[in-house]
């Protein structure tokens, strides 16, 4: 059975005109969120993912939170099974049949003084590495001594994948490349908007084994392009 999580924005009294109303939209997110009074994560399922009819949404339950916007699930062959959500800090979550989650614990939250001080957003589902732990990403703003978005990274305990072993000192990637560095004029989004245009990986929400705790990782540039690389976990 295949799961994929993924952020629905709205909700009953969104006005699916308003972007093309000059005074309604505007620059900054508080004239977005005219449309966007909602941000809700959702969820489908399908055993057979190559036809398109056959995806279905999982209609799931929990305590407040448990669809917060950004969700990276961990299926194991045997439960618990668990989830990170969240933007802002990033919460973990427990569940014994994939429907109903309870129990959010912080899992990743802002460290001052650090690369990322304050704001996290979940990030990849969990990898499992060769030693039985599991590796892990997570979206952040990058802290004074930079500018922009980046993404972070975490081991697992692979008993308890709620524990944090170790975090990064220093961003997994961060902007340097061309399409990295500004959200072009036309796209209109959150803290991009707010500073007219900042240097931005986000959405970091892939990671594909490849062998030898080798991992490809997708993410998103500036909120416009979609981006992948190769990462190697030698030591932690």
């Amino acid at each position: 059975t295949y799961l994929i999580a993924y952020t629905a924005y709205g909700d009953g009294t969104a006005n699916p005109t308003a972007c093309s109303n000059a005074t309604a939209c505007g620059p900054t997110w508080p004239h977005c969120s005219r449309c966007c009074k909602s941000t809700k994560t959702k969820v489908v399922m399908s055993k057979t993912p190559e036809v398109a009819s056959s995806w279905v949404r999982v209609n799931r339950t929990g305590d407040v939170g448990f669809d917060a916007k950004s969700t990276a699930t961990l299926v194991r062959d045997t439960p618990p099974h668990f989830q990170w959500t969240g933007t802002g800090s990033v919460r973990s979550w427990q569940s014994n049949d994939l429907l109903h989650w309870t129990a959010a614990e912080d899992a990743i939250v802002g460290r001052p003084g650090s690369f990322d001080p304050g704001y996290c957003e979940a990030g990849a589902p969990p990898v499992r590495l060769a030693d039985g732990n599991y590796f892990t990403t997570y979206d952040t703003i990058i802290g004074s001594q930079r500018h922009g978005w980046a993404a972070g990274w975490v081991v697992l305990n692979g008993s308890n994948p709620r524990e944090v072993l170790q975090r990064g000192g220093e961003p997994l990637v961060e902007p340097t490349r061309p399409w990295e560095l500004q959200t072009p004029p036309q796209w209109n989004w959150t803290q991009a908007v707010q500073e007219g245009g900042v240097p931005m990986i986000g959405a970091t929400n892939g990671l594909m084994p490849l062998g030898g705790d080798v991992f490809l990782a997708w993410a998103c540039a500036s909120d416009s392009v979609v981006e992948a690389f190769e990462v190697r976990v030698t030591k932690w």
